[in-house]
């Protein structure tokens, strides 16, 4: 049924007619195309396999009425069933069949999923990626803002009133309540966080006099707040603190941070 006339990717055709192609893809294309193109036009099984006034190209009656027969029955289809009542893939894969191609109908390629630019968490040869500079984190605390604000407006007047004050206070009460209900969903609550430190997934007000270290403390302005202590003493006592007490701060804080915080924000999007 590829006649070379009505094949525009087929490269070559046969001394009979037929139309040949330089990569199995293209033929089943093709094939696919021939199969719609005849289910427009309302035909039966047998009215696909015979044409409708074609030439014979080197087929004979019997040869034809063979190739029917088989088909039929490899469909479970009757000689005069409407072909649109079945499948184009599974129409093509048994006339790949019928003429001794043993692969099947190439499937769709799968869309690769859209990567989450937001997402803290990212892998690189088997191991955690630990960001040279602030910027990853300080976008991805500012997507994590923009979806508490995007939540809380979406809130009915009822829900919005269990939380008072002004609308940033609201806000950081409606934050910390989601924050809870995740640690203990998740199991996370008193292990490594209690319920304040939802305030460490945000920008702090004095978020400018962070300093992102070098080395073993590039994570450590992800916790790191204003206080008496040095910046760098501070970061490394709270990383110690919410991590392993006992256990001086390495890179691996700064992933398993990355691991919660887009976590949480996973959470907050889909409650």
């Amino acid at each position: 049924n590829l006649k070379f006339a009505n094949q525009t990717d087929a490269t070559g055709k046969t001394p009979t007619g037929f139309a040949t192609f330089d990569t199995p893809d293209s033929g089943w294309q093709a094939l696919y195309n021939q199969i719609e193109a005849d289910k427009g036009r309302n035909d039966t099984l047998k009215q696909f396999i015979y044409g409708k006034g074609d030439g014979d190209y080197g087929y004979t009656a019997t040869d034809r009425e063979v190739y029917l027969k088989n088909l039929s029955k490899e469909l479970n289809l009757s000689p005069n069933a409407k072909i649109d009542t079945v499948s184009t893939e599974k129409l093509a894969n048994a006339i790949a069949k019928q003429e001794g191609w043993k692969g099947d109908f190439p499937k769709a390629k799968e869309p690769k999923p859209k990567v989450d630019e937001y997402t803290l968490y990212k892998i690189d040869d088997g191991k955690p990626v630990v960001p040279s500079t602030s910027k990853p984190f300080i976008k991805a605390q500012s997507n994590l803002a923009s979806v508490v604000s995007d939540k809380f407006s979406k809130l009915s007047a009822s829900e919005k009133n269990k939380y008072k004050g002004s609308k940033k206070e609201a806000t950081q009460q409606f934050v910390k309540d989601k924050f809870e209900k995740w640690l203990r969903k998740s199991g996370r609550y008193g292990k490594p966080y209690a319920e304040g430190d939802y305030k460490y997934f945000f920008k702090t007000k004095d978020y400018s006099k962070r300093v992102w270290y070098p080395g073993a403390f590039k994570r450590a302005s992800l916790l790191a707040e204003p206080s008496d202590l040095s910046p760098l003493e501070y970061a490394k006592e709270r990383i110690d603190l919410i991590y392993s007490p006992d256990v001086v701060a390495t890179d691996a804080g700064y992933a398993k941070f990355a691991k919660d915080f887009d976590a949480f924000r996973k959470f907050l999007q889909e409650s």
